[in-house]
Formats: C-alpha cells, structure tokens, sequence
C-alpha cells in the first residue's frame, strides 16, 4: 500500500495536557478508526495534522513531503475535514457558507455538493443558528465531500446523528474507500461503526497511542465465548479471560489448547469494543 500522510514525532504541548510524540502513517484506500476516552487527544491530533492547532515539535508529510505552515492552504485543498461547525457566524445561511466554500477549493464539485444536500437532506436556507446539532454535522459533511478530497480527517462525523443517517454516511466512505481508493481517518466513540468499515484501529490515552493495529490481526489475536459456555471460573481466570457484557473475551497466545479445543463450540464474534475492554483492563501484556 502506499503511504499518502505521515505523522512523525508530532507533539502538542498545553498547560495541563501533552499530545504525543505521534508517530504513525496512514495508507492510500485505508479507513482507520481513531478511538479513546473524551480528553485522549483525538480531536487535538487531527486538528494538529490540520494546521489548526500548532504542534511544538515533529512534522507531517503528504505523499512524502513534509507539510510546513507555508504549505498548509495547498495542504487543505486536498484534505476533507469534518470539525467544528462553530466557526461560522450564526446568523449566516447554509447555502451562504457553500457558495464561500465554493470559492475557496479548486475543485470544488457544485453537482456533487448537491447529490450530497440531498441524500442528508439539507435545507440550505436555514441559518446556522437553526440547525440542530446532526444537521451541523451533515452540513460539514457535505463541505467534506464536495472538493475530491484525496484524505478525509474526520472527527466524530457520526456523533449526534441518527441510525439510518449514520447508516448513509458509513456507506458514503465505505464507497470512497472502495471506488476512488481515498484515505479516511475518523474519531469515534461508536466503536460499531469501526467494527462495520474499519481497516485498523488507532487507540488513544492521555495524548498517548497505545495501540495501532489492523482489525483483522486484532481479531485473529482475539476470541469471545459464550457467558454460559463450557467454563468454570478457574479456568476463565487461568486462561486471562476477562468478563464482557455478552461473554467473556480470551487473548489466544494466553490459553491452554486443551481449554481451547473445549470451548471452540461456544464462539461468538468479538468486537473491537470487547478488545478495547480487554486491553483497558491491562491483562496478559497484549501488544
């Protein structure tokens, strides 16, 4: 795969927080899911690739060039950025906001932008002062969407948001991975919506990334049995099991292949959420 934006060393130093040092590389037709706790750093990194907030040391690359701050207008022509809707003044109208928009990016798309005001069914007359906390969601999702972007930046683009919405959007970048090879790294606390389109997982603690890893390689590294399967509580605890809401999740280098042959009957399907559990209770050095 080719790597289209890398993070190197990337650090952001406030008062009472410090992100990084970031170091990680994100692939052409990837979706990387970017968890953590509220207060992680996730926003705080995306906004720092971006050129929002200043990182007090390391560097960002884009197709192997490193981004400096004279770079970054010509560096936002090719990234789709979901953010911070507050920006606009709100008193302002949506369709006032698009046609700015519109005169900002080089290739910008006045019939794509209008396919994507439909599907989230946008009313473009409304002012920012009107729309509900989804609808500011969609709006900047269609701001995304419409310039051919080639790496989209998505900070909780899912958030607020109703199922069949939610449902729209993830087919939206699961089309844009697929079809046009475009690279999407979004945040989330919907560890679902990662488990249903998802290439890998980033995992955030205080400023920190603890864990980068492909979903299918975590899922290999993982399995999930049954509450009520074939299991005395000895052997969960002698095997490094760790209880979930609907079963009990095992790191499989852990287990004894006896007791696995045993409960092989009783799988069921892990998640990412049921890993991030595992991994948060620190068991069994999982790397």
């Amino acid at each position: 795969m080719d790597t289209v934006l890398s993070v190197e060393n990337l650090k952001v130093e406030y008062p009472s927080f410090v992100l990084g040092e970031l170091n990680f590389d994100l692939q052409k037709g990837e979706i990387i899911g970017l968890i953590g706790e509220n207060g992680a750093g996730k926003t705080t990194t995306i906004k720092a690739i971006m050129g929002i907030v200043m990182p007090s040391a390391g560097a960002v690359f884009y197709n192997g060039m490193q981004v400096k701050e004279r770079d970054i207008p010509d560096f936002r022509q090719a990234i789709g950025y979901v953010g911070d809707a507050e920006l606009y003044y709100a008193r302002i109208k949506v369709k006032q906001i698009l046609q700015f928009l519109s005169e900002l990016y080089a290739d910008w798309d006045g019939a794509l932008m209008e396919r994507y005001i439909k599907i989230f069914k946008l009313d473009v007359e409304k002012k920012m002062i009107e729309l509900s906390a989804g609808m500011r969601i969609k709006l900047e999702l269609v701001m995304a969407l419409s310039h051919h972007a080639e790496v989209y930046l998505l900070d909780e683009p899912t958030s607020g948001l109703d199922p069949i919405a939610r449902s729209e959007i993830l087919k939206i970048l699961r089309k844009l991975k697929h079809e046009e090879q475009k690279t999407i790294l979004f945040s989330s606390h919907i560890t679902s919506d990662i488990d249903k389109i998802g290439d890998r997982v980033m995992y955030m603690v205080d400023g920190k990334l603890v864990l980068d890893k492909r979903i299918e390689e975590i899922r290999a590294d993982f399995i999930k049995i049954r509450p009520n399967a074939d299991a005395t509580l000895a052997e969960v605890h002698e095997n490094g099991g760790i209880l979930v809401e609907d079963g009990i999740v095992f790191y499989t280098l852990h287990m004894e292949d006896e007791f696995y042959e045993r409960i092989e009957k009783d799988l069921i399907g892990v998640t990412v959420e049921d890993v991030l559990f595992y991994y948060n209770r620190g068991v069994g050095g999982y790397e």
